[in-house]
């Protein structure tokens, strides 16, 4: 018969032995915090990484406006000083005017100037800082083209990157393009136009060393919070997820293991609690399904008796002593620490059970030989002997019933060898065959019976009509230790007669 630890097996499909649980559960906690911790980490690259590009886009959209408003006051002197020196746009009066603001650096203001210009409407260049320039259009310039389109000051909408023209730095450096339309007094439209090309590197150079230290101190105080962050969420995660996740894991490998006796505490409603009670539900269901087995298990075994008593009307209350007799040697030989581990109570639980079953396949067997009152020649009691095959034939197939297969086949097997139908010796015979095996034997010597089959031709023929006293059934059966009983077994019957004695008398035929 399977135990709870093998119904359980079946019924969760398990494939191969598991690992230890320690290790199994000390591998889940580890894995759980590894990818917290991992988690914690892709959160911080992000947000970090995240932080930097935002900065960069704000330093560089505040370089952009920085850029805008100085170049809006330096062009607006430039402008002042043409409106009064040169409202003509004479060529000749405005290249001195270039000329002064080139060699003198604007106050206050950060950056360089590449290039200073005007043009006519069509975007020809009449003056300029840079001779080689004079003279050529510009017309195609989209930040000139909207100067022109729109009436007023435009800007470039993004900054440059250029090698500087007046410079032998190969490095580029950010810059900006800005034109602004110029008026003449009575005039509507423009009548030419002023541009610059400022170098903002120096400018670049302010917000970067203004700004690196405060995003220094931002990525620090982020680094604390996230590393706190972590360590909190590190303890809240380890006692509300990890915890009972390995706990549920524990539980879960207890069932496995056949104790359905574990439960989870309630956790609440949350998502960690609703799997706990979903386990435990599953864990009720499992041990009432496993109740339920375990009643069909005894119905079947006691119709099976029923089935085998009605064919041997001899066998009186065999079946009531047999599993006394099998209680007595299993908690004698349960003394002996050879056997300790295997005797548990499940065992010893099933062995009862099952014990009542070794004739069962007596049911194959002819009435002319099972029920004849003389004894068997040859061929009849090679016809008997086929009981135990046919018994384990009954039983096969299913998986409660193996214990009580092993005992009907092997039952009458031999410690040294001799027996029947393998042959087996020693140990190769399941210990629960041994153990029947005496019981059956006792049961059989000190009872009416017609035929003994277990001994020889000559001694059956001598017991065969009325049954022996306790005390020659004894000594009977100690002439067999080592050679038809397991001497262990021998041991645990005679240290154990006045129990038996009880038992026989308690169930007389």
């Amino acid at each position: 018969m399977k135990s709870n630890d093998s119904i359980v097996s079946s019924i969760s499909h398990g494939a191969g032995p598991p690992s230890p649980p320690r290790q199994r559960l000390l591998r889940l906690g580890a894995s759980l915090a590894f990818k917290l911790a991992l988690s914690l980490l892709i959160l911080t690259v992000l947000t970090t990484v995240l932080i930097l590009w935002r900065t960069e886009q704000d330093t560089y959209l505040l370089l952009l406006d920085f850029g805008k408003a100085q170049a809006r006051i330096f062009l607006s002197d430039v402008e002042e000083h043409i409106e009064i020196n040169a409202p003509d746009l004479d060529p000749g009066q405005l290249q001195p005017i270039i000329a002064h603001f080139m060699s003198e650096a604007p106050g206050g203001l950060d950056f360089r100037i590449e290039h200073l210009f005007v043009a006519d409407r069509d975007g020809k260049i009449i003056a300029t800082n840079r001779n080689e320039r004079l003279g050529t259009t510009r017309a195609l310039d989209p930040v000139l083209a909207r100067a022109v389109d729109e009436n007023r000051m435009a800007f470039s909408e993004e900054l440059n990157y250029r090698q500087p023209a007046t410079s032998n730095d190969a490095r580029l450096v950010p810059t900006m393009d800005v034109v602004m339309p110029l008026h003449s007094i009575r005039a509507t439209w423009p009548t030419g136009l002023l541009g610059v090309e400022l170098d903002l590197s120096a400018s670049a150079e302010i917000l970067r060393n203004r700004y690196w230290g405060i995003r220094r101190d931002l990525l620090a105080n982020l680094g604390l919070l996230i590393g706190g962050f972590g360590v909190l969420s590190f303890v809240v995660v380890r006692r509300q997820i990890i915890r009972p996740v390995i706990e549920m894991a524990r539980v879960a490998q207890s069932i496995s293991n056949g104790d359905l006796r574990r439960r989870i505490p309630s956790r609440g409603d949350d998502e960690i609690g609703a799997l706990a009670n979903a386990l435990n539900q599953m864990t009720d269901s499992l041990q009432a399904t496993i109740a339920d087995l375990k009643r069909t298990e005894i119905v079947a075994m006691t119709k099976l008796t029923e089935l085998a008593e009605t064919r041997d009307p001899d066998t009186g209350a065999h079946l009531q002593r047999i599993p006394g007799y099998c209680r007595v040697l299993a908690e004698a030989l349960r003394r002996d620490p050879t056997y300790a581990d295997q005797l548990d109570d499940e065992y010893i639980q099933t062995l009862l059970e099952s014990c009542v079953l070794h004739d069962i396949g007596k049911v194959a067997i002819p009435d002319t030989i099972l029920l004849k009152p003389g004894p068997l020649d040859a061929d009849e009691f090679a016809v008997m002997r086929q009981h135990a095959l046919a018994g384990a034939d009954v039983l096969s197939g299913a998986e409660f019933l193996d214990m009580a297969r092993e005992m009907a086949l092997c039952h009458h097997e031999r410690y040294d060898g001799a027996g029947y139908p393998r042959g087996l010796s020693g140990e190769q015979i399941p210990l629960a065959a041994r153990i029947v095996a005496l019981a059956d034997m006792y049961d059989a010597l000190t009872s009416r019976r017609v035929y003994k089959e277990a001994y020889s031709h000559e001694k059956a023929f001598a017991l065969i009509r009325e049954p022996v006293s306790h005390e020659t059934a004894s000594a009977l059966l100690a002439e067999e230790s080592g050679r038809h009983f397991d001497p262990h077994v021998m041991e645990a019957f005679l240290g154990s007669e006045h129990e038996f004695r009880k038992i026989r008398e308690q169930f007389a035929d």
